[in-house]
This record gives C-alpha cells, sequence and structure tokens, in this order.
C-alpha cells in the first residue's frame, strides 16, 4: 500500500542492507512523510545518514526521533555514537555508548565501538578493558565480519572505528 508508512519503512531497511542506500533514503523519508510522528522512520534515517556519510544529518534526525519518543530504545544512543564516530567526536561517543549499556550491559558491538572511541582517546586500560567485555560476550566477534556488512558508503567512515582499536593494540 503505498499510503502505509510501516511499509515504507520496511521496505527502507531491506533496500539499505541489500547496498542500496539511495533508495532505501528515500523510502525511510516517505515513510515519514506519510506519518511526520513516525518515529522508527526519524532513527531509521538517522542510521541510513551515518552510514551515508551525514553525520550531522543523523544526529539532527535522531534528536527529533527522540522528542517523538521520549522512551526511545537504548539502540539510539549506540546509533547516536556512531554518529559522534563519524565526526571524530569519541568523548561524546563514549559518553552516548555508556548509556546505551546502562541499557543494554551485553551489547558486544557497543563495548566494541567503545573500545574504539578510548583508543583514540589514548585510555589503553578502558579500551582494553571494554575489548575484554567483547570477547566475553560474543568469543566470535569480527571487526571483518561487520566491515562486510555494514553498509558505509565511505569505507574510511568505517575504518575510524578500526583505527582506535589499532591505537589501543588491540588490532595488528
Amino acid at each position: 500500500d503505498e499510503a502505509e508508512p510501516q511499509g515504507h519503512y520496511v521496505l527502507a531497511i531491506a533496500l539499505f542492507f541489500h547496498r542500496e542506500p539511495d533508495r532505501a533514503l528515500a523510502e525511510a523519508r516517505r515513510s515519514v512523510a506519510l506519518e511526520p510522528n513516525f518515529a522508527q522512520g526519524h532513527q531509521t534515517i538517522a542510521r541510513m545518514l551515518t552510514f551515508s556519510g551525514d553525520a550531522n544529518g543523523a544526529i539532527n534526525t535522531l534528536d527529533a526521533y527522540i522528542r517523538l519518543d521520549p522512551l526511545f530504545t537504548g539502540l539510539t544512543f549506540y546509533f547516536l555514537a556512531e554518529a559522534r564516530v563519524s565526526l571524530g567526536q569519541f568523548d561524546a561517543a563514549a559518553a552516548a555508548l555508556k548509556q546505551q549499556l546502562d541499557r543494554n550491559p551485553n551489547s558486544a558491538t557497543s563495548y566494541a565501538l567503545l573500545a574504539s572511541c578510548y583508543g583514540h582517546l589514548g585510555r589503553i586500560a578502558e579500551s582494553r578493558a571494554a575489548w575484554a567485555e567483547v570477547m566475553r560476550i560474543a568469543p566470535n566477534f569480527s571487526i571483518e565480519w561487520q566491515r562486510r556488512i555494514l553498509p558505509y558508503r565511505n569505507p574510511d567512515d568505517f575504518e575510524r572505528r578500526v583505527e582506535g582499536l589499532r591505537k589501543a593494540g588491540l588490532l595488528v
């Protein structure tokens, strides 16, 4: 149904993970155009903007999402952290990840991104402690697997994550 926001939202997610970011973003925007208060649509647009290289737009969109859904999911903090990392705002990203981990203390991906942030900040012991949590939660965790599935338009945005881990001596 062309007039159903949820349908456009689901199609957006499918297109996004099939590496069609422009079509995906158009569908997500269509879902919000049909239902301006559709909070999940705003959250999805924000994530897509981060992966597309518009981290500032993602942060602004997440702000709109939080206003629409004051009981927002913990994943919102993770998405905010991803955008902050893309902008090189590692302190702010780490703060968002701590909030995410307060809500979901068993998120290996959150600990991995936190380890990267701490590596960038020169907080090596904290980076290694965060990475130890990754290995405790998900012993088979793989940065290379993340590289393959996360649809970053600009590979340098993902490499920023890897570089933080390298700075902490966690990757060769």
